[in-house]
């Protein structure tokens, strides 16, 4: 019964669609980039634009395949989210942290990350430094949002889906209730995590380890660095290590908050609640040290791959 009521709400959500509340405060704590501190600095200020407007109410033809139905809309801020997610399809070893609608692969991400890649490492290879620099940031920001398990998988704990909210009456009322509630609660789930990343990534609580090879859960993707394919392949290795880590995160942030981000009267999209991101939680830090050194170490091998044809 829970399995279908999903499955139909599922087809309705509208997900938040930032997966790092400001990717600048990451790419300048990530150490090995082959960029000198004037470069790395063009690269930290272009790396946001993404969540600028530039994915928002597109044409129809940037979506052949009709993504944005499952992936946040048509219009608004939430239509740019089929550019910043990719949900990989469901997978008979994995098949509650998998479930999705539809149950095939579906987002642009990788494809984003391939293209403003190719076009970064162009432009370099011109002599246009300071626009391959910006194409390489588009890029980077859009493998780094493939790092956040909440771009990866649809749901990342069953226990953030609000199913009181069915019982409203008549039937009819109650799934919409069910689906609008589902909405609400995964995003306050999603920003929460965002904010707690933020507030203590600019104390400084994750320098270390973002930089830690130790903590890296990437598998290294077949295709060769010198591949011209390699950002996808690369893309998609960041997206399955962030389905490994979404049970993980998912465990860990209901540890933290509990039922709290399921209140009726929090909706951090809408600027509803207030969340406390201290103390901290060594659980949700230590999922957290992973997901962003597989950001970090993923810019670094694309910045490599741009770099050095």
């Amino acid at each position: 019964m829970r399995k279908s009521l999903l499955s139909l709400i599922l087809l309705t959500l509208s997900p938040a669609v930032h997966a790092w509340d400001g990717h600048a405060p990451l790419v300048q704590r990530i150490s090995r980039m082959q960029l000198n501190a004037q470069e790395r600095a063009s690269f930290a200020a272009f790396a946001d634009e993404p969540d600028k407007g530039m994915d928002q109410n597109l044409d129809a033809s940037f979506d052949p395949l009709n993504e944005r139905r499952w992936m946040g809309g048509t219009t608004g801020s939430t239509s740019q989210g089929f550019r910043h997610m990719y949900f990989g399809g469901w997978r008979v070893s994995q098949p509650l942290t998998t479930f999705q609608v539809p149950t095939q692969a579906i987002g642009q991400a990788p494809n984003r990350v391939l293209e403003t890649a190719r076009d970064a490492r162009k432009l370099l290879g011109e002599g246009n430094r300071a626009e391959g620099l910006r194409r390489l940031a588009w890029s980077g920001h859009y493998l780094q949002d493939l790092a956040q398990p909440f771009h990866s998988v649809q749901i990342v704990h069953w226990r953030m889906v609000p199913w009181g909210a069915i019982g409203a009456w008549p039937p009819a009322k109650g799934f919409e209730n069910l689906v609008k509630e589902t909405t609400r609660t995964i995003s306050n789930y999603h920003w929460a995590y965002e904010g707690y990343v933020l507030y203590h990534l600019k104390e400084g609580a994750f320098d270390s380890c973002l930089n830690d090879p130790a903590m890296i859960t990437i598998q290294a993707p077949a295709t060769a660095l010198s591949s011209p394919d390699y950002p996808r392949e690369l893309a998609l290795a960041v997206a399955d290590a962030s389905v490994e880590l979404a049970p993980e995160l998912g465990r860990a942030e209901m540890e933290k908050y509990g039922t709290r981000l399921k209140e009726s009267e929090i909706d951090l999209a809408h600027d509803k609640g207030n969340v406390e991101y201290t103390p901290r939680s060594a659980a949700l830090d230590q999922v957290t040290c992973k997901a962003l050194a597989n950001a970090a170490r993923a810019t670094e091998l694309l910045v490599e791959w741009a770099l050095h044809p």
